[in-house]
């Protein structure tokens, strides 16, 4: 009998790491494995005999509880070093371990990408945007974007050092589920932090990977592998989580003008959403890019990620209603990828233009641009 992964939690996932058939046998993984799931359970006060059944989501995990903080971390690193070079089983769980250790400095209500599909947004967070949007500005106080909460100092070394070569040796991995839970954690370290210099330069690698991949995947087409395919969902290899870690990526973007009625400007523009040193030119053909995703792509669940690329754009923090309808780099494509994907053959493409459009009429709001 075949086990399968249980990413659920990370009890779940340690566990049926454990329990994985055929058996893993390499035993640097099975010692650190084991080693991570009796931290966890000192940590939360629970043995393995009280964890069979199912459980609700424990608490974050908290460093304070833990003999060495540091030690937890080597481990993870070594988990996903081994699962590099063993199985991808146990690269999968250190990856899942590192969006866990990331996420417990985020703040509720943070943008969490959902590569499974579009999700129905919260009612919440869109009265708090409108609330940030109509609060009146002054030159001498310009409107601030909400800047994500700082991680540990630890938690940062750790990725730098460890974490971020990982990241982008496995954008393309051939196991799917690793290249969502890559995605996943390029999520929690684009909400992780936005004042340290590490950080941003952090981010220049890791885009530079995510539009690589995304620019070889399009041109390249079916034409890259040596797999047959067999339907319009096939062969496509690492495209469509490529476009999920280009939504993770924007997730971290941050947008600083003067004036909420800033007069529309395609380098500005590229200047805060892209990493230095990028400009208009990189932008555009970004931007077309995933219009040819979101309208072209025979895939659906391509056309889907797409789409929810360009929510991100517009709505990572939400840019000021001059932008998205009087930019004609936006506005243009906006147009085309709405037009056609709320015409989509398939429900799931259709829900995520659904909610594109319902990002953009909250970002044009209730003026002319509407």
């Amino acid at each position: 009998n075949i086990v399968k992964m249980d990413f659920s939690t990370s009890e779940r996932a340690l566990s049926s790491l454990l329990r994985r058939q055929p058996s893993i046998t390499h035993p640097e993984i099975l010692s650190v494995t084991k080693h991570l799931l009796e931290n966890y359970h000192r940590q939360n006060g629970t043995s393995a005999a009280t964890t069979t059944t199912p459980t609700p989501t424990p608490p974050p995990r908290d460093p304070e509880k833990e003999n060495d903080g540091d030690d937890y971390e080597s481990s993870v690193i070594s988990l996903l070093a081994l699962g590099q070079s063993d199985r991808w089983e146990a690269l999968a769980v250190g990856l899942h371990l590192s969006v866990e250790h990331l996420t417990p400095s985020l703040l509720p209500g943070d943008k969490t990408l959902y590569p499974e599909g579009p999700r129905v947004p919260s009612l919440t967070e869109e009265k708090n945007v409108e609330e940030n949007r109509r609060r009146p500005t002054t030159s001498s106080s310009p409107p601030a974007a909400a800047d994500p909460p700082s991680i540990s100092s630890s938690s940062s070394s750790f990725f730098t050092t460890n974490l971020l070569p990982i990241l982008l040796s496995n954008l393309e991995h051939p196991e799917p589920r690793v290249r969502t839970l890559v995605a996943k954690t390029i999520n929690a370290h684009s909400l992780s932090s936005s004042t340290s210099t590490t950080w941003k330069e952090e981010r220049i690698p890791l885009y530079n990977a995510i539009t690589t991949s995304l620019f070889n995947h399009l041109e390249s087409g079916r034409g890259g592998t040596t797999t047959a395919a067999v339907d319009d969902t096939t062969g496509w290899r690492a495209l469509e989580t490529s476009l999920n870690s280009l939504a993770a990526f924007f997730a971290g973007c941050h947008y600083h003008f003067s004036s909420p009625d800033d007069a529309p400007s395609c380098e500005q523009l590229a200047h805060t959403l892209l990493p230095p040193p990028n400009g208009p030119s990189e932008l555009v053909s970004l931007v077309r890019a995933v219009e040819q995703c979101c309208v072209d792509h025979v895939n659906r669940h391509v056309r889907a990620a797409g789409l929810n690329v360009m929510g991100r754009i517009i709505s990572c923090p939400p840019l000021p209603a001059a932008y998205v309808h009087s930019l004609p780099v936006l506005r243009d494509a906006l147009t085309r990828i709405l037009e056609v994907g709320l015409a989509d053959n398939w429900s799931q493409v259709r829900m995520a233009a659904s909610l594109l459009c319902r990002t953009v009429m909250v970002a044009c709001g209730d003026g002319e641009g509407r």
